[in-house]
C-alpha cells in the first residue's frame, strides 16, 4: 500500500523534538510563528511577541525559524525512512510518500508521533492521513467510496481548497466531501473556480498508485577525536584546517549545498547548518564556513568540552553553467566595430585544395566583406598539416575566419 506520513507544520514538529516534554513555540522576527498544544494550554497563541509569550508561560522552550536548519533535518528525516521502504518521495517540507505495510504505517505513526495516511492510491493515501490525528495511522480500503464521502471537507483544505472557499462551501449547507460530490462536475468547476484543477484528481481521478525509487543526495563526511576534550575555541583552528584539506580534495570541483557542523560532547550531540553560498575553491573559505556555524552553537559546546568535531557537505554535485545564447557575440561585434572604421582593414583565407604541393596555391587571400583577391604579407594563414588528408575544399568558416582576420589586420 501507498502511505502519507505528515509532519506538518514540520518546523514545530522539529522543535518538539529538540525539546521533548516541553512547551514549545517556533519564533520568527520576534513574534510567535506556531505554537504546540503544550503552550497553547498555557495561554501562548501564534502572533504574540516572544516577550510576552515568556511572560505569561516562562518554561516556555523558544526555537528560531531557520530554514537551512530546517531542510538538512527533513533530508536526514527522509533518508531515515530508508529502513522502511526503497521507495520514498518527499513532496513537500512534512510531506512524504513511501510503499509500506499496514503494519509498518502504523509503526511509523507511533515513531513519529505523525499523522499517517495508507490507501491503494497517492491521493487516497494523502486524504486519510489528512483526516487522521497525531499518532494515528489511518487506511482506506479499496472499497474508497464510501470512506472517500464520510471525510470532512476540511481535509480537502490541505490539497488545495481555501478557507475562503471552504467557509462558502460551508455557508450552503456543505459538511463533507460526499455533498461535494452530488453536484455535477461543472458545478464544482464553476463554483471552485481555480482551485477545482488542483482537487479533481483527489475527488474524481486519474489516481496514481506508484512511488518512485528513493534516491539520496550525494552528501562528503570527514571526522577527528580529540585525546582531550576542547574547551577553547583558539584550539579549534587547527582542526578545522586539517578536516577542510581532507575535505576539500574530495569535492573534485563540485559543490555543495550546504555545511553541518556536528560537535559530540559529554552532553550530547550539537549540530549546526550553514549554507554554501560560494564555491569553496580552497580551504580557507570551507574553515570561515565553518567558524560561523561554530559560532551558531554558542559557548555550549566548549563548556561541556567537544570530544570529536565533524563536518559534511550536504547536496554535492556539479553545477550546471548556463552560457550566453550567441557565444561568438562579442567577437562579430568586435569584427563589426573594425569593419565600420577601416573597411578593408580585415582579410580572410580562401581554400582549394589541401593536397598540393606547394603551399601558397592551397588558398588565396581575398577581401574579408566583397570576397575580391587580395594581397596579404603574411604567407601561412594555418598549418599545412591541419588539413592534410581532407577531401573538402574549405576547413570550417569559423575556425578559418577567426585566425585570418587575426593575422590579415596585422599585415594588411
Amino acid at each position: 500500500m501507498i502511505a502519507a506520513l505528515l509532519l506538518e507544520p514540520f518546523a514545530l514538529w522539529h522543535a518538539e523534538r529538540a525539546h521533548p516534554g516541553a512547551p514549545v513555540i517556533v519564533t520568527q522576527a520576534g513574534k510567535v510563528r506556531h505554537v504546540c498544544a503544550l503552550a497553547r494550554q498555557g495561554g501562548v497563541e501564534v502572533g504574540m511577541t516572544v516577550h510576552g509569550a515568556l511572560s505569561r508561560l516562562p518554561e516556555l522552550a523558544t526555537q528560531p525559524l531557520s530554514q537551512p536548519h530546517l531542510a538538512a533535518g527533513w533530508e536526514a528525516l527522509v533518508e531515515g525512512l530508508f529502513a522502511y521502504s526503497p521507495r520514498i518521495e518527499a513532496v513537500g517540507q512534512g510531506r512524504v510518500l513511501l510503499t509500506l505495510t499496514e503494519a509498518a504505517g502504523r509503526e511509523l505513526a507511533a515513531q513519529y508521533h505523525a499523522r499517517v495516511g495508507l490507501a491503494e492510491s497517492r491521493e487516497l493515501a494523502l486524504l486519510a492521513a489528512l483526516s487522521a490525528r497525531a499518532g494515528e495511522a489511518r487506511v482506506i480500503a479499496p472499497a474508497f467510496e464510501t470512506a472517500l464521502q464520510a471525510l470532512p471537507l476540511e481535509v480537502l483544505g490541505g490539497i488545495g481548497l481555501s478557507a475562503r472557499k471552504l467557509a462558502d462551501l460551508h455557508f450552503l449547507g456543505l459538511r463533507r466531501v460526499e455533498d461535494l460530490l452530488k453536484w455535477s462536475k461543472s458545478q464544482q468547476a464553476g463554483f471552485l473556480g481555480a482551485e477545482y484543477a488542483a482537487l479533481k484528481p483527489y475527488l474524481h481521478g486519474p489516481r496514481d498508485d506508484r512511488v518512485p525509487l528513493f534516491q539520496p543526495r550525494a552528501e562528503l563526511m570527514v571526522g577527528l577525536n580529540f585525546e582531550f576534550s576542547i574547551h577553547e575555541p583558539g584550539e579549534l583552528g587547527a582542526a578545522l584546517m586539517t578536516l577542510a584539506e581532507r575535505l576539500l580534495p574530495q569535492l573534485n570541483g563540485r559543490q555543495a549545498g550546504r555545511l553541518v557542523l556536528s560537535a559530540l560532547t559529554m552532553g550530547g550531540q550539537l549540530s549546526a547548518v550553514r549554507e554554501v553560498k560560494e564555491p569553496l575553491s580552497d580551504a580557507r573559505r570551507l574553515v570561515r564556513l565553518a567558524r560561523l556555524a561554530l559560532q551558531d552553537l554558542g559557548s555550549e559546546p566548549f563548556a561541556l568540552g567537544i570530544d570529536q568535531l565533524e563536518l559534511r557537505l550536504v547536496g554535492v554535485g556539479r553545477a550546471a553553467r548556463q552560457p550566453g545564447l550567441w557565444p561568438g557575440i562579442r567577437e562579430l561585434d568586435a569584427t563589426s566595430r573594425v569593419l565600420s572604421r577601416f573597411p578593408h582593414a580585415l582579410v580572410r583565407a580562401e581554400w582549394f585544395s589541401a593536397r598540393r604541393y606547394a603551399f601558397d596555391q592551397c588558398f588565396r587571400w581575398v577581401d574579408f566583406v566583397t570576397g575580391e583577391p587580395r594581397t596579404c604579407s603574411v604567407k601561412r594563414p594555418l598549418d599545412r598539416k591541419t588539413f592534410a588528408g581532407q577531401s573538402k575544399v574549405r576547413p570550417p568558416a569559423s575556425q578559418t575566419s577567426l585566425f585570418s582576420e587575426w593575422q590579415g589586420a596585422g599585415g594588411d
